[in-house]
């Protein structure tokens, strides 16, 4: 369930990026920034999202994947970095990702809820 419930959430948030004239870059883009892998320390974002040289990192949770030592990590990672952080969860789960990243000091500028 966690598999589909991620990869309808990723697709839904790239449709919503490319709407929004943003270009997803992948690594091997040449947009890709240089210094992200160092900032988060080899951790690659599920997106990365480039529009008029402005990025947005989007990572999508699930509540298997909120329950996670590394999630937190990571996010507190991305919160902390020069770049934009989104976080895509389904809407059942919205309130406890908002209070992990209310614990752990987490700043989210944009939460997206889905319902899956």
């Amino acid at each position: 369930m966690t598999g589909f419930v991620y990869y309808t959430i990723l697709r839904r948030m790239i449709k919503n990026y490319h709407s929004q004239g943003y270009e997803i870059v992948s690594s091997k883009h040449p947009d890709y920034p240089d210094d992200i892998h160092h900032l988060l320390q080899g951790y690659r974002p599920d997106l990365l999202a480039c529009r008029n040289g402005a990025y947005i990192i989007c990572d999508v949770e699930t509540i298997e994947t909120l329950k996670l030592r590394e999630t937190v990590r990571n996010l507190y990672l991305l919160s902390n970095c020069s770049y934009s952080l989104h976080v895509a969860v389904p809407s059942s789960c919205y309130e406890q990702a908002r209070s992990v990243a209310s614990l752990n000091n987490i700043e989210v500028l944009h939460w997206w809820k889905l319902l899956v």
